[in-house]
């Protein structure tokens, strides 16, 4: 799915190492597709930082520090919605609270 590719794109810019050109056109590709999924009404769900909110957020680990209890800590995978309904919760980590 286009989500898919998004995240597989996502996984290739959060690698290091060489080839900055590659990781130059695969930047640029991300962005081109982000902005084409918000221009169709498909929006990223911020989570880090965030307080965990099943509807949202789909838990992956708990982990008992990190952060403040009952947080999501990190995101493992980025969750969408599509004109306001959860297309995919993000999968998270959250602090134990």
């Amino acid at each position: 799915s286009f989500l898919t590719i998004a995240d597989n794109l996502a996984r290739a810019l959060a690698c290091e190492g060489e080839g900055d050109g590659l990781r130059q056109g695969a930047d640029l590709t991300y962005r081109e597709f982000q902005r084409l999924l918000a221009q169709e009404g498909v929006e990223p769900i911020e989570a880090a930082g965030q307080p965990f909110d099943p509807y949202l957020h789909e838990a992956v680990e708990v982990v008992s520090d990190g952060g403040e209890p009952g947080t999501v800590l990190e995101e493992v995978e980025r969750g969408y919605t599509y004109k306001g309904q959860v297309l995919r919760p993000a999968k998270v980590r959250v602090v134990k609270g």
